[in-house]
This record gives C-alpha cells, structure tokens and sequence, in this order.
C-alpha cells in the first residue's frame, strides 16, 4: 500500500491523511483534561474562582499537548517550511493590529447597545478572571500555556485537517465557529471569531504554528495588562 503523502496547506481536497482519529483523540482530550481539572479543584473548595481558571487551564494542557503536538509532528503538518508566502516579522503585529481593531469595534458597538465594555476576546480568553493570580502564573498560563494548546487544537488539528479537504473560508469557518463557542456565547463570540479567522490567516500564509501562537500570546498579554 502507498504511503500518504504529507499534507500540505493548499494541497487538493482529495489529499487523505485519515485525520478523523486526530480530531476525535483530541475532542476527547480536550473534555478529558478539563473533567480532570474540575474534578482536582473539586478537593479544594478553599481555592478562588481565579485558580479554578488556572487549573482547568493547566489540566487542559497536559492532556492535549503532548498528544497533538507529536501526532502534528509524525504527520508532518506542523513545519511546512515551503508554505511561507507572508514575512512572519510583518505578520505578527499585522494580524494583531486586525485583531486589537475588531475587538475594539465590537466592544464599541456592545456599549452603544447598552451591553458590556468588556465583551470582547480579551474577556473572553478569561484573563480577566485570573486577575487576582499572581502575574507570574498569569503569563506562564495566558501566554504560554493556553496559547500553546488553543492553537495546536484549533489551528493544528482543526484547521489543517479541513483545509487538506476545502478551502480557506471553509477552513477557517468550520475551525473558528467552535473556537469562538468555547470563548462564550455572547457578544464575546463575534470577537473569538474574528480572532479564531485570523490566527488561520497567518498560519496559512506563513506555515509555521508558532506564528500563530505568537500572536495569540501577545494578545493575551495585552488583554492582561488592560484588565489588571
């Protein structure tokens, strides 16, 4: 039997890398590891709503990274070396620029509507929860840990393996509707969402999973220098 060839963004839809046991082992251990975080603060009811956050957070991550990192990796969809059409150095500040403007207009058109200021991805990433944590756990878990595992999920597994099959816009819908659900329903969706297109954008157009992470980390860390 041939061997599959490794997938890579743009190929035709008809490319095959049987990614269906990729996404189904990862939903289950996306819902593995946070049952695993509930049931761990469910010991400690001392512990603030903060670090039940924090927990979850961290339990999340430790179930799913070192599965789909490795499985990205043995199917060689995570280094895609001769996909690179953006300079990565333009495209993390151009990509957080987009996404800084779409949330400060949506958070514009909630006020005007009578609802929250804070209704957009930044409140919604849940930094503002864990204001209460020390600033060094906030950056080791907002801006490195859930960055991290929110892309190799949503990007790495989710996006790549629709893209294999259809285009961009179908790519990035299908990946970003649940990345945006996860987020919260509510205005706080909008915001996710425009976040969730762009962070498939850049991936996309510079083939490498960090650029992404990047700029989801940076935008977290600003989330939590405006909410301190």
């Amino acid at each position: 039997m041939a061997k599959n060839k490794t997938v890579r963004l743009g190929d035709s839809p008809t490319e095959n890398k049987r990614l269906e046991s990729l996404f189904v082992l990862t939903v289950l251990l996306f819902f593995a590891g946070r049952e695993a975080g509930k049931l761990l603060i469910s010991f400690y009811p001392q512990w603030s709503d903060a670090v039940d956050t924090v927990v979850i957070h961290l339990c999340t991550a430790a179930a799913l990274i070192p599965y789909t990192l490795t499985a990205l990796l043995r199917r060689g969809l995570l280094l895609r070396s001769g996909t690179k059409t953006i300079n990565t150095v333009i495209a993390v500040p151009a990509a957080l620029a987009v996404i800084l403007a779409a949330d400060s207009l949506i958070s514009a058109i909630v006020r005007l509507w009578g609802g929250d200021a804070a209704a957009g991805f930044g409140e919604a990433s849940g930094t503002s929860a864990a204001a209460a944590v020390s600033p060094a756990l906030m950056l080791a878990v907002y801006a490195v840990c859930v960055p991290v595992t929110e892309e190799l999920v949503f990007r790495g597994v989710f996006f790549i393996g629709i893209r294999c099959r259809y285009s961009f816009v179908t790519a990035a819908l299908l990946s970003g509707i649940p990345f945006a659900l996860m987020h919260g329903i509510g205005p706080a969706a909008p915001a996710a969402l425009v976040t969730g297109i762009v962070l498939c954008y850049v991936y996309e157009k510079t083939g490498h999973i960090a650029v992404p992470v990047l700029v989801h980390a940076a935008n977290n860390i600003i989330a939590m220098i405006v909410m301190k």
